[in-house]
């Protein structure tokens, strides 16, 4: 048996030997027959090129004639190139076209607002804005000069002049001077001058209002009363501006009277004892008080004086007005609720002012009464002081003993 085994073994390796000596295998020698055939029909086609069809080409040069000639087909010069009657045709419809479209823009009519927004597009493009927001001008014994090309909200001058040649989106207001508006000035709200003229090249309207002579104060008394009207560009009284206003006013004329108490019931008992003096007197102060602020302002230190004497008339003002609410007040209640009475006062002063025609006589009368009752109460007081201190001492021990 192993005999037989080594015999087969190495029967087996001479064979793969030869196999590879021979350099072939079975797979080799069937291509080496399949190409041998190939050559051979080749062969065969190039000795007779007359079996060829005209169908199927014969080279790979022919192949890729074909496939240049179908990516790059020969363009159709009948359809490209157009003849003298399509060009004439062609022009002649155009040509009508172009009538058709200027019939239509001269038959349609342009509206007014379409020509006014227009118009505004404009202004809006010439005009070379340097500023946008909220920017508003105030000056005191000084003029002002807007440049053209300047955009401004509110001009509001005392004493002085303002001279307009720019925009302004809200009010002007000049009080004791004049206004120049020129020809290209542009002012969106209300012009007004109380005690001067407005002058320029301009159209007067509604939106312009001089104010002078006995028109001065009801106009001061407007300005006092509304003066957020100055500040805004809306012409009639909002509802909820004047709740908040009676309120803030309520509560400042009750803080007064639980504040200062012993005050308020001094001016308030020189009305109650003498009421004709004391409006008598407080008429005399509304002449001399303008009077003195006219000299104040036309002197060297005006100014200065003149911010002093508004800020001591404003709470003159006040005191003397919660002193008039008082009494009016405890009248109503026969003395009763002493601090709260000032309310049953305050509220039928803030119904007067709201009423057309008869608001700035009320009022310039309280507060022109009030200052007057307040200056009549320091003097009084200052009189009695100077005469307390007059009494010699043995007048004093016996008034005393007394």
């Amino acid at each position: 048996m192993k005999m037989k085994q080594i015999a087969f073994i190495f029967l087996i390796i001479i064979v793969c030997g030869g196999q590879i000596v021979s350099g072939q295998t079975p797979d080799s020698e069937s291509e080496s027959t399949e190409t041998s055939s190939e050559e051979q029909v080749v062969e065969n086609d190039e000795q007779d090129p007359e079996l060829e069809t005209p169908e199927t080409p014969t080279s790979t040069e022919d192949e890729a004639n074909l496939e240049v000639e179908d990516q790059n087909p020969e363009p159709d010069t009948s359809k490209e190139i157009p003849d003298d009657n399509d060009n004439e045709e062609a022009t002649s419809i155009t040509e009508e076209e172009e009538k058709d479209d200027n019939d239509s823009e001269e038959t349609t009519p342009i509206t007014e607002e379409e020509a006014e927004n227009e118009d505004h597009v404009d202004e809006i493009d010439t005009v070379p804005y340097k500023w946008e927001g909220t920017r508003r001008i105030f000056k005191l014994v000084n003029d002002y000069y807007l440049e053209p090309d300047e955009v401004v909200t509110t001009v509001i001058m005392v004493s002085g002049d303002a001279t307009i040649h720019g925009t302004v989106t809200g009010n002007v207001l000049v009080i004791g001077g004049d206004i120049v508006l020129s020809k290209d000035a542009q002012v969106k709200g209300m012009v007004q001058v109380v005690g001067g003229n407005i002058t320029g090249d301009f159209e007067p309207t509604e939106n312009h209002i001089v104010s002078n002579g006995w028109r001065i104060l009801p106009a001061a008394a407007h300005l006092l009363m509304h003066p957020h009207t100055v500040w805004d560009i809306r012409k009639h009284r909002n509802f909820r501006f004047t709740t908040l206003k009676f309120g803030l006013l309520l509560l400042t004329y009750l803080l007064m009277a639980l504040i200062f108490r012993k005050p308020i019931y001094a001016v308030s008992s020189t009305l109650v004892e003498r009421p004709i003096g004391s409006i008598l007197f407080s008429l005399l102060m509304f002449i001399v008080i303008p009077v003195a602020i006219w000299v104040i302002i036309l002197s060297i230190v005006g100014f200065p004086l003149l911010i002093l004497c508004l800020c001591l008339l404003v709470p003159l003002a006040i005191c003397g007005k919660t002193a008039i609410f008082y009494t009016l007040g405890s009248t109503l209640l026969a003395g009763r609720l002493k601090p709260l009475a000032v309310i049953f006062g305050f509220v039928p002063y803030f119904m007067a002012t709201e009423i057309p025609h008869v608001d700035w006589v009320t009022f310039l009368l309280f507060n022109v009464v009030g200052v007057g009752l307040c200056i009549l109460s320091i003097i009084k007081a200052l009189s009695t002081q100077s005469f307390s201190k007059n009494i010699h001492w043995t007048e004093r021990v016996r008034n005393n003993a007394s």
